[in-house]
């Protein structure tokens, strides 16, 4: 995702506490008037990664969950920014590297182990 946004001239950044379990951050601009807005999911795979085909279809453990919620809000950011709309806010994006329950190393402050 950070090449996609670096194509387009969004400046981005990943931020982590611990290797391998990246944060990426980016955000558009606008002119202020009003709070800015999150745009967010997790991108965090859940262990064992491994998938199989049973009966003609793909069953994987963590391969889904909340990736379709990232790549909608990363369109999102891409649509406004192409579309060079005039905002009044900030448009954050946010693809965190945290679980629902356990956001230490995402958007959490807690320690969770």
């Amino acid at each position: 995702m950070k090449s996609i946004l670096d194509k387009e001239g969004i400046p981005s950044e990943i931020i982590s506490k611990e290797p391998n379990r990246g944060n990426l951050v980016a955000r558009i601009k606008g002119n202020g008037k009003k709070k800015p807005i999150l745009l967010m999911g997790h991108v965090d795979t859940v262990g064992p990664f491994a998938a199989a085909i049973k009966d003609g279809y793909l069953y994987g453990r963590g391969v889904f969950d909340d990736k379709s919620n990232v790549i909608a809000a990363l369109q999102t950011l891409l649509m406004i920014h192409r579309a060079k709309i005039p905002l009044d806010r900030d448009v954050i994006f946010l693809a965190e590297s945290g679980e629902e329950g356990t956001t230490g190393v995402g958007i959490g402050n807690r320690d969770h182990s």
